[in-house]
């Protein structure tokens, strides 16, 4: 699944459009390297604007949920948004300085260069975000490569850097089991960790310990986000739309979860809402 998300700026209604398979981290990222001068991507535009006006006069939002893998697809649709909403900064309306559709897929090898630097860069432990923006590949791409499933070599150990190794550095694992509706398999990625570690972990079959009872997450990432739905219709004003958009789930789904058709609790009245 992937998203495409919009800043705007509130003062002047300038405009910038992403692309990202993860919403919530992508846009910790851009707040990060906004004031962090180590980032990589800390003098791009949109982080120079969001410096220059202050984060609270940008609004973010999330244009399109798109269902796919396919990031050709997504390019597209990056592009198309760019357009749609002349977020180009050629148009003196927008900070984007590229057309969008720029992300590379996985068929796309790195120079030998390129592999060579960032082979260096991962043994040092530098974050996959940063990673991710200096050579425009995904995180999970990233995390192939320090596992040694993509370019391999003999001479090599892997990973290439273990980003935990104590109880303590769990901790942030653990609370995204607990408090967060994100899929096993995006938790696996938001911590350079692998699916079938976090999955073992979770059950307790593999460093057992770090929690009094297992399973650590008891509901599924899809029943904790019906949870969070329902909260907002019995709590909120927001539409269907403005929900999903929210929580990433579709409007049809929001609407199903209204009237009791899907993750029905028969200890709620329905409908949960009468927007």
């Amino acid at each position: 699944m992937y998203y495409i998300y919009c800043y705007t700026n509130k003062i002047n209604n300038h405009k910038y459009v992403g692309q990202t398979n993860n919403y919530e981290r992508r846009i910790r990222e851009h707040r990060s390297c906004a004031f962090n001068e180590k980032a990589s991507s800390y003098n791009d535009l949109i982080h120079k604007k969001i410096r220059e006006y202050g984060e609270d006069n940008f609004q973010i939002t999330l244009l399109e949920t798109l269902y796919t893998d396919d990031i050709e697809e997504v390019n597209q649709r990056e592009i198309y948004w760019i357009d749609k909403m002349q977020s180009h900064c050629s148009s003196g309306l927008g900070y984007n300085i590229s057309t969008g559709g720029g992300r590379r897929g996985y068929s796309n090898i790195l120079s030998n260069q390129e592999l060579k630097t960032l082979k260096e860069e991962i043994k040092q432990g530098v974050p996959y975000y940063e990673l991710e923006n200096k050579y425009n590949i995904s995180a999970s791409f990233l995390s192939s490569i320090n596992n040694g499933v993509y370019f391999k070599e003999d001479t090599e150990q892997y990973p290439l850097f273990k980003y935990y190794k104590e109880d303590k550095d769990y901790d942030e694992l653990i609370d995204l089991l607990l408090n967060s509706s994100y899929s096993l398999a995006t938790i696996a990625e938001m911590l350079n960790l692998s699916y079938s570690t976090v999955k073992k972990i979770n059950a307790g079959t593999l460093r057992k310990g770090l929690y009094p009872t297992y399973p650590i997450r008891t509901k599924t990432a899809n029943e904790q986000r019906a949870d969070k739905i329902k909260q907002l219709l019995l709590t909120t004003s927001m539409t269907n739309k403005e929900i999903g958009q929210m929580t990433g789930a579709s409007e049809e789904t929001v609407r199903r979860i209204k009237i009791g058709e899907s993750f029905r609790d028969n200890m709620l009245s329905y409908p949960l809402s009468n927007l």
